[in-house]
């Protein structure tokens, strides 16, 4: 009799969850995830040069686009009106401080799965073609961030459409602790769908969606040499050339040996040295040079 409870037990439990999975939500707009809830990200070796400090931006931006994230039908009930649809985001970690990058201001979070590496967030959405701006992730655990964009849908005889999402995220040094090697799984940022009407809103709980690192997917790689930047120059004519012209380089013998590259693991002071000594030398070529030209001084500035 217990195996036989246990059996009717375990084929209900199974079809409530196979009901729970397909269940669509949504006062005025049904929406279901399309396929399941997670969206990755690419690998990836993100490189940390040696000169890094504890609150520098590490790498590009790394993306995570889902354009079908969920499918959506406007109810029959709801038929006469226009509700507004968006995307929310909202983190799983603390924030650890914030900072400011392309003109816009981010949280920036550890990750707490390794040592040293915290990130930033941004997101976009697309309702029905109507794409929004990229916004950034800012706030804490535990809290919905509502963008300012919400599309409107009207309803269509109850045609299905997609609901998308976007997540971009880059990685910050958080500590001096950061070492070389895998990050274990974890979860930037979780989304959910987001209608209101009338003054009223409903956000999708139970069809959220989790942007995920897979595990071991970022890699981070420690030991990078630091460069130092061209410098360009503008000389003087060589003989024979009209006086408004202007030689950008001068002759290769003289570039070469005024424009030595940095060695790999010279310390930050000694580049900036050889940098000043680089100018100092470009400019005694150019008074030698001006001078073996016989022309105006006022005509060149070196």
């Amino acid at each position: 009799m217990g195996k036989i409870f246990r059996a009717i037990f375990f084929v209900a439990f199974m079809f409530a969850g196979m009901n729970a999975r397909v269940q669509a939500e949504g006062s005025w707009v049904d929406c279901n995830r399309t396929n399941g809830v997670y969206q990755y990200f690419a690998s990836t070796v993100i490189q940390v040069g040696k000169d890094a400090k504890v609150g520098d931006l590490l790498g590009g931006w790394m993306t995570s686009s889902n354009p079908t994230a969920w499918t959506c039908a406007q109810r029959n009930t709801a038929q006469t009106i226009s509700p507004q649809m968006a995307v929310l985001g909202y983190p799983p970690y603390p924030i650890w401080n914030a900072i400011s990058t392309e003109g816009q201001t981010y949280s920036v979070y550890n990750t707490t799965v390794k040592s040293g590496l915290g990130y930033v967030s941004r997101w976009r959405y697309t309702v029905k073609g109507q794409t929004s701006v990229w916004y950034p992730l800012t706030v804490a655990p535990g809290i919905f961030q509502i963008p300012a964009e919400l599309f409107p849908v009207t309803y269509d005889s109850g045609k299905s459409f997609n609901v998308g999402v976007d997540v971009q995220i880059r990685f910050v040094k958080t500590a001096t602790s950061l070492s070389a090697g895998p990050t274990p799984l974890f979860d930037p940022m979780y989304m959910r769908h987001y209608q209101t009407y009338g003054g009223a809103s409903e956000q999708g709980s139970g069809t959220y969606m989790i942007a995920q690192f897979a595990n071991g997917a970022a890699i981070i790689a420690t030991g990078g040499t630091c460069t130092t930047p061209n410098v360009d120059v503008t000389l003087p004519p060589q003989p024979g050339q009209n006086s408004a012209a202007r030689v950008t380089q001068p002759p290769a013998r003289i570039l070469n040996s005024i424009s030595p590259s940095a060695r790999p693991g010279w310390p930050v002071s000694a580049i900036r040295l050889r940098q000043r000594q680089r100018l100092k030398t470009v400019r005694r070529v150019c008074l030698h040079w001006t001078a073996r030209q016989r022309l105006p001084e006022s005509d060149y500035k070196c």
